[in-house]
């Protein structure tokens, strides 16, 4: 056997032409609803295949293969599945380099493990005298196929289907299918992909039969013009003569709507008699009467061929689901149907934690039913042709899709990545790599060219821009002019016809849109979701709103990519490096990139994505509350399907309500009056307008009543701050080296040595379980460790710790502290004091020299009594809220357990922060009740879990099952709070205004406890 596996020129061998799906049925009404697996001519191989996993090419059984080697003592594995999650070698998670050192085409021989799959099957009886295929939809990354002991052919591409044609290999009974994957080969330079390294026969392996002459391939363009508003469709039917019989063969095709299972016939209209040859030739159909199809309104018809042969009057139908809709660059914007979108996208790998690679209809259904809500009306398939049933999902649901060429040598070096790279061995640069990139791009566009779904061709990822990308684009425009093509490393070279940036500066957006640019940019990815980021994705989408050459993007990305484990009976998530030993290659945590945990549970930033991407949305006059702006931001509905719900409210209660419905056309602004008289309003307290449209029936994957846009105004601000300044009227008194602050209930007691408040007695209580101290730093999260936050920050981590104590003594009432920040060249001023119950904590923070000196948080830090174990709060919520992602979290009063503000991180790092409080309580199981106010609305964090434990140096270095819930409650008060970033997580600040780099600051907190 030839070792083609370090061979860039051989990859293809023995497979038939790649070709759209023709699954061929015998019953009309089965083809009609399109499940393949009802076609008497298809059979699953799916389920325990026999198999033998070997370290590496030398300790292979190599003639497995042969009729009379003995494979009955292997195990068994089933299919599809990876091999690595059933136990055999260890699973890799790496992004832009690969597992081994890379030369190619040449990859490990001692270390490049073969599994050997062996299954027999028998046909039935009805498949006598037909054509029988084998489909391998999906197997990584190289591998051999035989049949009955002769060799099929060879296949690398791992994500696009391998057929082979076996009728001529076929005995009569059982029949031995073998096949030899290979970990890593040559294709693996081409499928350096930012995601788990896994191996084996992952996706639908099945058998399908056709008559002698046939079929092959059915190219089918549904284009709508949307001045006449009608359809035409052009189709082209390849047909293949295997037989020496000239027979007769009659075609006709027709043109069905489907709803609710009940076929209307459109067109009957097309027929064709004659004898079948090797060839095509097309039907043209035009002036149809039809509805469009786009993600908001999938209107699909069936395109039913039936195909008859006229001695033995048999006929087979082949069924395909079409859309017709228009996709163009006209005049510098991408539109469909000729109207300028907007790209409210997310990019998916295919992944399951349990499973791997191995994706489920269920786990699609489950997928885009999360996306729909989330307001997400585009998913790029990252970075590969995804299985079939998602495309046919996403054309019968509604989601745009970019579907990208299984291409991508990052570990070789990518443009545009401001790292150098020699071009010379890199495969985008060199022509013997040429076909094998071709291929790639081939077969995904040959299985896949019919689905309505797919809005543009990508020519694959991060894999360098050299003549052979040249080569794809120039390939894919002569093939199919219509479909835009977009290659993100192109940058704004001619091979590509959308702009497609990753993870561009809101600099870099403006000045594109201010440029006289051809072409519109659509980020193919930006928003790196990577832990406890997704910050300033509100800040993109006013830009993005502001010009209209500038048309959305692909957030990275939707779903962690954890492996479930378990640990002492306890499941959790394993990334990188929780395989294998120390000398596995891994990177860590960052696979750990989604606005989803692996289950598909969202993290808070899923619905900061939700409230972004709304397509409803609310400006309130100020000048007149009464009254709202409505702008309907769908691109083809108008707003009768949605209710809309209003009140005003305070923090007492609700103070007016009202409800409406619109008409609004698609694209258009409404003003709406609200029933409720302002001036009415008692302005001593803040009033809210909160808005919700919500489905009015169920629609596909929305359900009736489901909220698909709110918002939330402030029509007034309070006239007085729920913190009054006063001046204590209790004096301190000095007690063994502390001041002491007593009244009937409480003792507050400060430490004359440390400056700080160490003791908080109310009522024989102790409150307080470590000092009330300030508080300059937070566990850092993702996006802190990627751009250094330890370096460029770390003053601020121990400036307490090193601080030094000038004075603490009485003035008046009060006792003031004064601290030398030396290592922040800072002063901090602490004043204490007591009014009755409510004892004042006021900080201010002089700095000298503030170049380059942002501060993480500002604030107070102590450990609460764990009995104090709920919380009520008023302020933005319910889920974790940041200052530069907030826009989902509305101002209200909630209330929960501690327990319940903790988010799992699957990494540990900074957490469960809410902004904008106006007051906190928290509670215990006797009634008792601590209240904490400020100066101006502030931030806090109340957990189980201390800074410390959240705390990492470097991404991975913690895995949250390794936290140990304390009996206290870790409490941090910020006046102000820096935000978790977003732009990306290898560099990226928060933008400068969501920084803290003022010269001073000064503040106050309260506190006081009291019994209900």
């Amino acid at each position: 056997m030839e070792t083609w596996w370090e061979n860039p020129e051989v990859f293809n061998v023995g497979q038939t032409s790649p070709h759209a799906p023709v699954y061929p049925y015998r019953q009309r009404e089965k083809a009609l609803k399109g499940d393949r697996t009802q076609s008497q001519f298809f059979k699953s191989l799916n389920g325990q295949w026999k198999f033998s996993w070997s370290k590496n090419p030398d300790e292979r059984p190599e003639d497995f293969y042969k009729p009379d080697y003995n494979y009955t003592n292997w195990d068994e594995i089933p299919v599809p599945s990876n091999w690595e999650l059933q136990g055999y070698g260890i699973p890799i998670y790496v992004n832009d380099r690969y597992p081994f050192e890379k030369n190619p085409p040449f990859v490990p021989h001692e270390d490049n493990p073969v599994g050997a799959y062996v299954k027999t099957f028998e046909l039935p009886s009805e498949w006598d005298g037909r054509k029988v295929f084998v489909v391998f939809e999906g197997v990584r990354s190289a591998a051999y196929f035989w049949l009955n002991g002769m060799l099929l052919g060879y296949n690398q591409g791992s994500r696009t289907p391998a057929e082979f044609d076996l009728t001529n290999y076929l005995e009569k009974g059982e029949n031995r299918l073998c096949v030899e994957v290979y970990r890593w080969s040559d294709g693996a330079y081409l499928e350096c992909q930012d995601m788990w390294r896994l191996s084996g026969i992952f996706r639908d392996v099945y058998l399908w039969s056709s008559p002698q002459n046939y079929i092959q391939d059915v190219h089918i363009v549904a284009d709508f013009d949307y001045q006449s508003t009608k359809g035409s469709l052009l189709t082209n039917i390849y047909t293949n003569k295997s037989s020496e019989l000239r027979t007769q063969h009659k075609i006709q095709a027709s043109l069905l709507r489907i709803e609710q299972d009940i076929s209307t016939e459109l067109v009957d209209i097309w027929t064709w008699t004659g004898k079948c040859e090797s060839g095509s030739f097309d039907i043209k159909l035009d002036n149809l009467d039809v509805l469009p199809w786009c993600a908001e309104s999938p209107e699909l018809y069936k395109w039913l061929i039936e195909w008859t042969d006229e001695q033995t009057e048999q006929k087979e139908y082949l069924c395909y689901s079409i859309g017709f809709r228009r996709v163009e660059v006209d005049g510098g914007l991408f539109k469909i149907n000729g109207q300028s979108i907007l790209i409210k996208g997310i990019n998916r790998h295919e992944f399951d934690e349990t499973n791997g690679y191995v994706i489920t209809e269920e786990s699609m259904q489950r997928d885009l039913s999360l996306m729909k809500q989330c307001n997400i009306n585009a998913v790029r398939c990252s970075h590969y042709p995804n299985q079939y049933r998602w495309y046919e999902l996403c054309a019968e649901y509604g989601m745009y899709v970019v579907d990208e060429a299984n291409i991508e040598t990052h570990g070789m070096g990518s443009e545009l990545s401001h790292k150098t790279f020699d071009p010379v061995p890199h495969p985008a640069y060199r022509a013997e790599w040429q076909e094998a990139h071709l291929d790639r791009l081939k077969r995904m566009y040959e299985f896949n060219k019919n689905y309505p779904c797919i809005i543009s061709w990508s020519l694959g990822n991060e894999a360098g821009n050299g003549p052979n990308f040249k080569f794809l684009y120039k390939w894919l425009k002569g093939k199919e002019a219509h479909r835009p093509v977009q290659y993100e490393q192109a940058g704004e070279e001619s091979n590509t016809d959308l702009v497609c940036p990753m993870y561009p500066d809101l600099n870099a957006l403006h000045k594109y849109a201010e440029s006289e640019a051809d072409r519109p940019l659509i980020m193919c990815e930006y928003a790196h979701a990577m832990g406890n980021s997704v910050g300033n994705l509100s800040d993109y989408w006013d830009l993005i709103r502001q010009y209209d050459n500038l048309q959305g993007g692909f957030i990275w990305d939707w779903s962690d990519q954890g492996l479930k484990s378990e640990k002492n009976g306890i499941e959790f998530w394993k990334f990188g490096g929780g395989f294998g030993d120390k000398d596995t290659p891994s990177d860590a945590n960052f696979c750990l990139n989604g606005i989803t945990f692996p289950n598909r549970k969202p993290h808070p930033s899923y619905w900061e994505v939700k409230k972004v991407y709304q397509p409803i949305r609310f400006e309130l006059k100020r000048s007149n509350p009464n009254t709202l702006k409505l702008i309907n931001e769908y691109s083809f509905k108008s707003l009768d399907h949605v209710h809309f719900n209003w009140c005003v409210w305070n923090e007492k209660g609700e103070v007016a309500k009202g409800e409406f419905y619109s008409e609004l056309k698609a694209g258009e602004e409404g003003i709406i009056s609200l029933d409720y008289d302002s001036n009415l309003l008692d302005f001593s307290v803040e009033h809210f307008l909160e808005i919700s449209a919500k489905q009015i029936e169920e629609d596909r994957l929305i359900t009736k009543g489901y909220e698909l846009a709110k918002d939330q105004f402030q029509i007034n601000q309070m006239e007085s701050r729920y913190l009054q300044s006063f001046s204590g009227n209790i004096e301190a008194l000095s007690k063994e080296e502390n001041w002491v602050f007593e009244n009937e209930t409480s003792t507050w007691q400060i430490n004359q040595n440390s400056g700080l408040p160490e003791f908080w007695k109310y009522k024989g209580k102790d409150l307080l379980q470590s000092p009330l101290k300030p508080n300059f730093w937070r566990p850092p999260n993702d996006n802190d460790l990627g751009y250094g936050i330890h370096d460029l920050m770390g003053r601020w981590e121990d400036v307490m710790i090193k601080s030094n104590l000038v004075s603490c003594k009485k003035e008046g009432n009060s006792v003031v502290s004064i601290f030398s920040l030396d290592s922040a060249h800072a002063q901090l001023e602490m004043t204490y004091e007591l009014l009755d119950n409510e004892f004042k904590i006021s900080l201010k923070l002089s700095r000298s020299d503030v170049e380059d000196a942002y501060i993480p948080r500002i604030g107070l830090y102590a450990q609460i009594d764990g009995e104090f174990d709920a919380l009520k709060y008023f302020g933005r919520g319910p889920h974790e809220n940041y200052l530069d992602r907030k826009t989902s979290a509305h101002v209200g009063v909630y209330q929960g357990s501690i327990q319940e503000q903790f988010h799992p991180y699957i990494s540990p790092q900074e957490n469960g922060a809410k902004t904008d409080l106006r007051w906190l309580s928290l509670h215990d199981g006797q009634n008792r009740v601590i209240k904490i106010v400020s100066s101006e609305y502030f931030t806090i964090s109340a957990l189980q879990y201390s800074p410390n434990q959240l705390s990492q140096k470097s991404w991975g270095s913690k895995n949250v099952i390794e936290l140990a819930q304390e009996d206290h409650i870790h409490l941090c008060l910020d006046h102000r709070h820096m935000g978790v970033g977003g732009v990306h997580s290898w560099g990226a600040l928060p933008l400068e205004k969501y920084l803290l780099k003022e010269r001073e600051y000064e503040f106050s907190f309260s506190f006081s406890a009291f019994s209900k």
